[in-house]
């Protein structure tokens, strides 16, 4: 079995989804070590959405494919604060979607082990 550590980020999360992962295929699982979503505005605080969906998905919410799961679903980020949502395991046909309740306010950052 091989490995591969990398990284995930979107420094600046938008208002609409936006594609923060998608899986490497079919026999392929990945281990999302740390997943980070620091507040950066500094003034005001800012809802983050994650979600997990099939790779038929072509958003956050499911469309077009299937919503299997949210990791966090309006969850308040005060100003200049940092949540982890600790270790998330995707299977090889998944794909991590983000969004924030304001765009500019938000920045997500995962550790990300590949395991095939």
């Amino acid at each position: 079995m091989a490995n591969e550590f990398t990284s995930i980020n979107q420094a600046d999360v938008s208002n609409s989804w936006e594609l923060l992962y998608e899986g490497a295929g079919t026999g392929t699982e990945q281990c999302i070590a740390s997943l980070k979503v620091a507040n950066i505005d500094g003034t005001n605080s800012a809802d983050i959405y994650i979600a997990v969906t099939n790779e038929a998905a072509s958003d956050g919410e499911g469309s077009s494919g299937a919503l299997i799961a949210d990791i966090a679903h309006k969850v308040a980020v005060p100003a200049g604060e940092t949540i982890d949502f600790g270790k998330v395991f995707v299977e090889g046909t998944n794909e991590v979607w983000v969004k924030a309740s304001a765009t500019g306010d938000l920045a997500v950052y995962g550790s990300l082990l590949k395991i095939t």
